[in-house]
């Protein structure tokens, strides 16, 4: 995935000339090939804003500054609501966003509707726009940056599955995969979901499970849905939208996530249904209760 490819390329570009990366099925293959792939400077959390810019310096570069050829597209995004608490939202983010450097301005409903058709200009009381953000396609980025970092000579091994890590005797760790051991001086673990199963062995485990997160995807209509316009961060609906070549995807955050126990999840979850809830109905009836207000087309 993602992180796996960027974090062989970071260390490639730092010098490093002894990267293995292990990939168990072909590369994308698991949530990065999903994603809604958002790339979003403002935030609440300042932390996580430089490693955005960091993602976006290392999209310029990686596309020779050509960043659609990897299907990046920088439409800005608009943080709306009504409420007293989504107003609160916003207001957090514009604060910590323009507190670490990142553009942002209040913009007025009008504003609002002239940008995104879609959205009921009455069902606004407050929107600020960042000009920054944007999305990506996850898999031709993940491509370019595995291709980058094999070009620099880290090598890349397709089909082999990781199965344990353990302790090596001189410090180190062995990686026991299925075509064989391989001996390392350090591990990153960008295994996702799977990665608590890879921990067991050391008896580690880190405080999460994999979890739902599903979007849906309109028809076309290039005139409610330009190509081009705006993501847009609804927290008064816990969601969030974006363009899709006429279209529109739209994501809405869970209140309560549908999980499984890792476990459960097989190697190639393309077939997989979460048994609690398989088909995501209930999910989609809640979406469509919750963005009515904002989108009375839907």
């Amino acid at each position: 995935g993602v992180t796996g490819a960027a974090s062989a390329y970071s260390l490639a570009k730092s010098g490093q000339h002894d990267i293995l990366l292990l990939e168990r099925n072909t590369p994308v293959n698991g949530a990065t090939a999903k994603a809604a792939t958002l790339v979003s400077v403002a935030r609440p959390y300042a932390p996580v804003i430089p490693f955005v810019r960091d993602t976006i310096r290392q999209i310029h570069d990686l596309s020779g500054g050509a960043p659609d050829v990897l299907g990046y597209y920088q439409v800005g995004s608009i943080h709306a609501a009504a409420t007293e608490n989504g107003n609160g939202s916003l207001d957090n983010t514009y604060k910590v966003s323009y507190e670490n450097g990142v553009a942002g301005e209040a913009i007025t409903p009008r504003q609002v509707r002239d940008e995104v058709p879609w959205l009921a200009e009455d069902s606004i009381a407050k929107a600020y726009h960042y000009a920054e953000d944007g999305f990506v396609d996850g898999y031709l980025l993940t491509m370019a940056y595995l291709n980058a970092a094999r070009h620099m000579g880290a090598e890349i091994v397709s089909g082999c599955e990781a199965r344990t890590i353990v302790s090596g005797h001189e410090g180190g760790y062995v990686i026991e995969t299925d075509t064989g051991e391989y001996y390392c001086k350090n591990v990153i673990l960008a295994a996702g979901a799977w990665t608590n199963l890879l921990l067991e062995s050391l008896m580690l485990s880190l405080p999460f499970t994999p979890v739902r997160s599903q979007y849906w995807i309109t028809g076309h209509d290039s005139g409610l849905f330009p190509a081009r316009h705006p993501l847009c961060i609804l927290p008064d609906a816990r969601a969030y939208t974006r363009p899709e070549n006429g279209s529109l995807i739209v994501g809405w955050r869970e209140p309560r996530c549908v999980w499984l126990d890792p476990h459960g999840l097989p190697a190639n979850r393309y077939s997989y249904r979460f048994s609690q809830e398989s088909d995501g109905w209930d999910n989609l009836g809640g979406c469509v209760a919750s963005l009515a207000g904002h989108f009375p087309g839907l």
